[in-house]
């Protein structure tokens, strides 16, 4: 051994390379030092948060960035995308674009990077809950106490919220829930129907949602589902507004028809529906599943099925403290499976304007209008003949004098222009609620 080393020490090239052998060892060992200390430093003096549009707090985040004083005079780089109000007007709305950006809030300062990451958003768009594209935004401050960016976040917030509280929050599924519109609370008065019948909904409507308690002390499903049915045009799509509008809560609607809507996907889309509050869920047009289960070839195999929606609505994965809406033209096309107590609970039958429908009607548009004058619009327009929408239609068109609107209806055009009807169920000839 004692050869061997004296040998390597009398050799040059050892000699030579030993130092530089130790060295390039010694630096490998302490290269990760800095960034070892620079880690301990940061976790220890820096509070972060990352948020993403998975998250319905990022829309609060940056609705918030968007009106902040600071960021909307000293913040350069932004985005822009266009959204729309109930109106259908244009609202052109900036938010700091991807990259780092800094804010002072409160007299601190904090330093925001926000990124993007669209690697693999085309195909998994519908496979998975995740929006087209991930998003994430960084939110971080000096110093370990966390009541900073917690007070930021109630801030954002309670300012982002008034405004999605000031409407009926609208949600469509496209692989995740996105709010598509806030509508305007909806007058109840300015819903015509049969005398009785709204408040005989808002009543269910009322004692199902103060009944929490009683259904869990039962050991029964904390839901209530309604199945509005009738001609087109009676108001179904606007008493679900009215219904939402009168119980302050959000709407998700399902659009059974889509293409890319299976089985996994709606069981999942009401799984991912908010369960910290009650909400409505809207399926519209419910007929068309029986449609495709009609016309079932090979390329409607990954659509809906109808035991798929049957366990979606009320299987083990089902979500509680849902208010469903089932909206129908076609009463006759659905399986009685789907429309028994438990899923359909409440079955309303919305005709055709009535008698009381359209004198209502004419007494909301004409505020002048005489006694005489509604009998003669009566005597022209026989009860059970039109929709509600048609008449709303002929008012708005005559709506600057009730002289033009009685003159100008004729009842044999009425009857060709109107929607032809649709037979409803012999028994449940009364558009009052039954059941309830």
């Amino acid at each position: 051994m004692q050869e061997i080393l004296k040998q390597l020490l009398s050799n040059p090239i050892f000699i030579g390379g030993l130092p530089l052998m130790l060295l390039g060892g010694m630096s490998f060992i302490l290269k990760d030092i800095p960034l070892r200390i620079f880690g301990f430093i940061w976790q220890h003096t820096i509070t972060e948060i990352d948020i993403t549009n998975q998250d319905k707090g990022y829309r609060w985040v940056d609705h918030w960035l968007n009106t902040h004083p600071f960021a909307k005079r000293w913040i350069k780089s932004v985005s822009f995308t266009t959204e729309f109000n109930s109106r259908g007007e244009p609202i052109l709305v900036l938010t700091p674009a991807p990259g780092f950006h800094f804010l002072f809030h409160n007299k601190k300062l904090f330093w925001i990077y926000k990124y993007r990451d669209k690697s693999n958003s085309v195909q998994n768009r519908y496979d998975s809950k995740t929006p087209p594209y991930l998003e994430t935004i960084k939110i971080c401050t000096l110093g370990g106490d966390r009541s900073f960016v917690n007070d930021l976040l109630l801030k954002a917030y309670t300012e982002s919220i008034g405004i999605e509280e000031s409407g009926v929050n609208v949600y469509n599924y496209n692989g995740y829930w996105k709010l598509c519109d806030i509508k305007p609370f909806k007058d109840p008065r300015s819903l015509v129907l049969d005398q009785g019948v709204l408040d005989s909904i808002f009543n269910d409507t009322d004692r199902f949602l103060a009944s929490r308690d009683w259904y869990e002390s039962m050991s029964i499903p904390w839901r209530r589902g309604y199945l509005l049915h009738g001609s087109p045009g009676s108001g179904k799509s606007s008493l679900v507004l009215a219904l939402a509008s009168h119980v302050k809560m959000p709407v998700y609607v399902v659009n059974l028809a889509d293409p890319d809507m299976s089985d996994s996907r709606l069981i999942e889309a009401l799984s991912d529906m908010e369960t910290n509050k009650p909400c409505v869920l809207l399926l519209e047009e419910i007929d068309c599943i029986f449609n495709k289960r009609d016309k079932a070839d090979d390329n409607s195999k990954d659509s809906v099925t109808f035991a798929g929606l049957l366990n979606a609505l009320d299987g083990l994965t089902a979500p509680e403290g849902r208010v469903l809406m089932m909206t129908t033209n076609h009463f006759d096309r659905l399986d009685p499976a789907l429309i028994r107590p438990g899923r359909a609970d409440v079955h309303l039958f919305i005709d055709k304007a009535s008698s009381y429908q359209i004198e209502q009607m004419v007494r909301r548009f004409f505020v002048s209008v005489t006694d005489s004058q509604v009998a003669s619009i009566l005597e022209k327009i026989p009860s059970n003949t039109i929709s509600m929408a048609f008449l709303q239609e002929q008012c708005l068109r005559h709506r600057e004098s009730v002289e033009d609107f009685i003159s100008n209806i004729n009842i044999q055009e009425v009857l060709e222009e109107s929607y032809e009807p649709v037979s409803s169920p012999k028994r449940r000839r009364s558009s009052r609620i039954r059941k309830l």
